[in-house]
């Protein structure tokens, strides 16, 4: 028994420190100005900007807690003015107790750091940045084979991390194997675990494994891209990698686009079934456009086993897939609840096998539907189905973050192929409320759009940003390749007006 389910287009966040060699070696503070902390970033608070508010913004959470900094030494007291290194701070020594916050002072912190630190139900352990500012995993040359943060404690809550990687190697296409660097952004074990709002970008290996261990585990409003790295075979490593039996796992509000492989892929071996997934709200696009083969594109969201599936919720997602590559479902077993509903894909559908064993309803599918004919869908009601996309008009979905009070989400298809769209946002911001819009496309830019927000229609440019190549391959991503004008996907911040 089978189930191979496929989606068209395309991780984030690591634990402690630990080297896997026999010489143990500390991680070190970035000492290059290999990656650029831009005050420009979307993720970077902009006093000016949200200042310009009419409203009462939203104040700044006060840090209170266990501080970290690049200088900071295991024998520092935690404090504000005598802050500790992040390695310790993670570490099962860390003087951080259940239910209190580690604050990392903004910075470039080179390593593979374990996070072996446990809260308790009701109280986890939560680690950040301090307001408004950004702090940044560079795994290169650590001396560790592990990723770049590995979270092996349990109950700990992980917000607006960034983990990338500055090597350069990103494959051999004329090698089977080459000898590469491959770690991952974010290495997840720890049950309990939540990845909040993080960032995974550029890493040899994939963005988030999301591992079985860690039961009962959230994935919500990362962005992943441009990660893993390409072969003679094909290209390796996914945005989410992830495994689940007992405990649910949920992946929601998450954007993954570009990669050298597979967007978000469950999996299991053996005799596990896939267990108890609900994948949500998610945004997912031209998955493996990083390999600079257009063969290598690849579809979306792949949901694969030999022993069958339950409670898998499929819901309310957005994908867009330039070269139509689609969703791909093969299973001999559904012996649970397996939904697939409310979905939004610019994409083809392929169908196989026990299919018709899945509640398959309030679909917006545009693309060529494969269906394996010993288990045809007979009573498609309920669904949208068209082979070709529409030619005129528009569709836009926009999105509160649902974590951070300051942040949403705005998906547009643009069928009319127009220079900009008007986008009504009183979903999401109140009038004299500051914003700032930035394009998936240019999270590091000077922001789209900024204003106050006067409660008419908002025209975001669409098309005006060049795709983000991955790193070491500066033309992997041929411009044909990214959408253009036809689809974007932006991030509003505000001042979060009470």
């Amino acid at each position: 028994m089978k189930i191979f389910l496929t989606l068209s287009l395309t991780t984030l966040l690591m634990l402690s420190i630990t080297s896997c060699s026999d010489k143990e070696e500390k991680p070190s503070v970035e000492d290059k100005p290999t990656l650029n902390i831009s005050k420009k970033a979307f993720n970077q608070y902009d006093e000016t900007t949200f200042s310009a508010s009419t409203c009462k913004n939203l104040p700044l959470e006060i840090p209170e807690g266990v501080f970290v900094s690049l200088n900071g030494t295991s024998s520092s007291a935690g404090t504000k003015a005598d802050p500790i290194d992040l390695v310790t701070a993670l570490s099962k020594d860390s003087p951080a107790r259940p239910g209190q916050t580690i604050w990392i002072k903004e910075g470039v912190y080179k390593g593979s750091f374990v996070s072996e630190i446990s809260g308790v139900a009701g109280h986890p352990v939560t680690i950040r940045p301090l307001p408004g500012q950004r702090v940044l995993i560079n795994s290169h040359n650590s001396g560790s084979s592990g990723a770049g943060l590995t979270v092996s404690g349990q109950w700990t809550d992980f917000y607006n991390l960034e983990a990338t990687s500055t090597d350069t190697n990103r494959g051999n296409i004329t090698e089977r194997y080459p000898d590469v660097e491959a770690k991952s952004g974010i290495a997840v074990f720890g049950a309990h675990t939540n990845i909040f709002n993080c960032l995974t970008y550029d890493n040899i290996g994939g963005g988030i494994d999301f591992w079985k261990t860690a039961v009962d585990a959230t994935l919500h409003g990362n962005i992943i891209y441009n990660n893993g790295f390409a072969h003679s075979g094909r290209g390796a490593s996914h945005g989410v990698y992830t495994q689940n039996t007992t405990g649910y796992k949920h992946l929601t509000n998450n954007i993954v686009f570009f990669g050298f492989q597979t967007g978000i892929h469950p999996y299991s071996t053996g005799a596990a079934p896939i267990n108890n997934f609900t994948i949500e709200n998610n945004v997912w696009f031209l998955a493996g456009a990083s390999d600079p083969r257009d063969s290598q594109q690849k579809t979306n969201l792949i949901i694969y086993t030999k022993s069958g599936v339950k409670n898998l919720l499929v819901k309310n997602n957005k994908g867009y897939s330039q070269v139509n590559r689609g969703a791909s479902i093969t299973s001999d077993d559904v012996s649970g609840s397996a939904q697939l509903i409310d979905n939004y894909l610019v994409e083809r559908l392929e169908v196989y096998d026990k299919w018709d064993q899945f509640d398959l309803s309030g679909n917006t599918i545009y693309g060529n539907i494969d269906q394996n004919p010993d288990n045809i869908i007979n009573d498609l009601s309920g669904n949208t189905f068209e082979t070709s996309r529409p030619t005129s008009g528009n569709k836009i979905f926009v999105d509160a973050n649902g974590i951070d009070p300051r942040r949403g989400r705005v998906v547009i298809y643009n069928y009319d192929n127009a220079d900009s769209v008007d986008v009504d946002l009183s979903s999401i911001l109140k009038k004299g409320e500051a914003y700032r819009i930035h394009s998936v496309m240019g999270l590091f830019q000077e922001a789209l759009l900024s204003g106050v927000y006067d409660g008419t229609l908002v025209s975001i440019p669409m098309g005006t940003i060049d795709p983000p190549q991955p790193n070491g391959n500066p033309n992997g991503i041929d411009e044909d390749d990214g959408p253009k004008k036809k689809f974007g996907t932006f991030i509003v911040t505000h001042g979060g007006c009470s």
